[in-house]
């Protein structure tokens, strides 16, 4: 199983806040943070993601999206 992320903790703040249209916004590590969120749990909150100090880590596999792992490219938001 992928390493815990705070992918689901993030969830669970947008869910209980019934956030919608929400910009994901990261500094290094928060990033990559980001990325595994939408990549765990999709963009059906998110309308956008911003990621400063770095770019996350990209990956084609659906593998790795369904772990959790980075696998969304950003641009497509």
């Amino acid at each position: 199983m992928f390493p815990y992320t705070y992918a689901d903790d993030r969830a669970a703040v947008i869910d209980s806040l019934d956030l919608n249209d929400a910009v994901l916004v990261g500094h290094s590590t928060g990033g990559g943070e980001i990325s595994h969120y939408v990549g765990r749990h999709g963009t059906k909150r998110v309308t956008g993601l911003r990621c400063f100090g770095r770019e996350p880590v990209l990956s084609s596999t659906a593998a790795a999206r369904a772990a959790g792992g980075a696998g969304v490219n950003a641009a497509s938001l």
